[in-house]
Formats: C-alpha cells, sequence, structure tokens
C-alpha cells in the first residue's frame, strides 16, 4: 500500500485558531463559509482538491481574508449562538480517501478503480493506494453549544451542521466520547 498526507497547512490551521475568538457573523454557502469575529477578522473556509497518484483528495482550507475579498451572493446567514462568547474550542479531524481494485470480472477488461472516502483509520486492508487529508472541524463554545464543517459529498462542497445530535453523533464516530446520549 502507498500512503500519502495532503493536510490543512499551517497557514489554515492559523486561520482556523482564529476561530477561538467571539464571532460576530456566520454565512455559508454550498461552497464556504464565511466567519467574522468580533474584532473583524474573517476566516473563509473551503475545500482544496489536489491529484495525488490515482487519487483525487480534498482537504479543508481555511484563510484569513478581508471583508472585500468575500463574495457570497447566495450565502444564507446562520446564527452564532453561544459561539459569540468567545474562548471557543477547535478541533480539526483527519479523513482518509483510498482506491481499491474491483474485482475481476473474467470477463478479459481491465478490472476499474474504485475511490472511497472515510474517517481515518477506516481503510481497509485491500486499500492500494491512502491518503490521509484534513476534512472536517468542529468548533465548540463552552455551552456545549457549536458547528461542524466538513467537506461534503459533492466534489468541492462544505457541509455544515448546527444540531447538538449531529455533532455528537460524528464525534463519537470520531472516537470522541460524549456523556450526553445523542438519540
Amino acid at each position: 500500500m502507498r500512503e500519502y498526507d495532503f493536510h490543512a497547512t499551517e497557514a489554515s490551521v492559523e486561520a482556523l485558531r482564529r476561530l477561538m475568538a467571539p464571532w460576530a457573523s456566520m454565512a455559508a454557502t454550498d461552497r464556504t463559509v464565511a466567519i467574522t469575529t468580533s474584532d473583524g477578522v474573517v476566516v473563509l473556509l473551503s475545500v482544496e482538491r489536489a491529484e495525488v497518484e490515482m487519487l483525487e483528495a480534498s482537504r479543508l482550507r481555511a484563510d484569513v481574508v478581508t471583508t472585500d475579498d468575500v463574495h457570497l451572493a447566495d450565502a444564507r446567514e446562520l446564527p452564532v449562538g453561544d459561539l459569540g462568547l468567545g474562548r471557543n474550542d477547535v478541533v480539526v479531524f483527519s479523513g482518509e480517501c483510498w482506491t481499491e481494485q474491483a474485482p475481476d470480472t473474467g470477463d478479459g477488461r481491465a478490472a476499474q478503480v474504485m475511490q472511497l472516502t472515510g474517517r481515518a483509520g477506516q481503510r481497509p486492508p485491500s486499500a492500494v493506494v491512502v491518503c490521509t487529508t484534513t476534512d472536517s472541524v468542529v468548533v465548540a463554545a463552552s455551552s456545549g453549544e457549536g458547528v461542524l464543517v466538513q467537506i461534503g459529498v459533492r466534489p468541492m462542497t462544505l457541509d455544515v451542521a448546527r444540531d447538538r445530535v449531529t455533532i455528537a453523533r460524528f464525534l463519537m464516530s470520531r472516537g470522541y466520547a460524549n456523556d450526553e446520549d445523542p438519540r
């Protein structure tokens, strides 16, 4: 098996750290999320892609931009709630994409290669090429209210979740224990 990394850059990690500050606003489209902190810093989240051998790998990207750089015509405003209080926790998660060879059909045609994605460590032993990526971030207020931003199923999209149950299930699937029952 050949393994590669396509993690968030140091610049993205630094931009994500800015989300610990109190939030003033949040707006999202299917491709970007713009968060403005109370001190006027704008953090723009998006998806960055790269060809890694046979894989189309995607990672979460975060940039500090000016308000002039943000043009979200179809954006929906999302409530910041307790994230506006500051002292937020920011947790960045890794995922994987991998290829597997499809079983030989015996008809003489070349076997197809399938690309799959999942959480880090989810790949099967039959994976041929694996790339570990930064695929999501959870930002949580001290009250437990939060937001999950993760790479979407459709190419170049982001999914945003504010629902506590959805976030709790995501955290449990990534190995975070939670005292609250997410049902």
